[in-house]
């Protein structure tokens, strides 16, 4: 049973409108320095373009992350991954727009890395933000903990001794 879905519910509004705003810059940018010339323009397009493309390929690796007491679940386009937590590495915060990272120990579908935004407001709430962040990185290092130590108590009787 989910307790909390992590992914904003706008995300895919969030992706078109920023979308848009970093093209109508782009757009702008280049009528603006087509009025003095050509070359000028051309060589204005270039680093505006790669920004634009950057920020359109980060755009494009946002997931829909929700999650309860033991497991992630990442929303595909057509179906749902559950990660348990034990397979999360660590969880940071890593942009000034509040974009969630999530490394896992070994890749997956999507990779060893994935990215969730929890609100389209950060900045505005961030306290609420940082203390789900705080919240689900203990979630994460209780459950790792536990399954790690399962492990080793599972492991320990079948280990081979050296007595010859």
């Amino acid at each position: 049973m989910r307790t909390r879905s992590l992914t904003t519910r706008a995300i895919n509004a969030y992706k078109i409108v920023v979308t848009t705003l970093l093209t109508l810059f782009v757009l702008s940018a280049v009528a603006f320095y087509a009025a003095e010339g050509r070359l000028l323009a051309l060589m204005m397009f270039i680093p505006h373009g790669w920004l634009v493309y950057r920020i359109w390929t980060s755009l494009k690796l946002l997931r829909e992350v929700s999650y309860d007491d033991h497991s992630l679940y990442v929303k595909e386009k057509d179906f749902e991954v559950q990660i348990p937590f034990y397979r999360v590495k660590e969880v940071k915060l890593i942009s000034l727009d509040g974009v969630y990272k999530f490394t896992l120990r070994d890749a997956d579908q999507f990779g060893d890395v994935v990215f969730c935004k929890p609100s389209m407001w950060y900045p505005f709430t961030y306290k609420k933000v940082d203390n789900e962040l705080y919240d689900l990185q203990n979630k994460i290092s209780k459950v790792t903990q536990e399954y790690w130590q399962a492990r080793q108590q599972d492991q320990a009787p079948g280990l081979p001794t050296m007595n010859i």
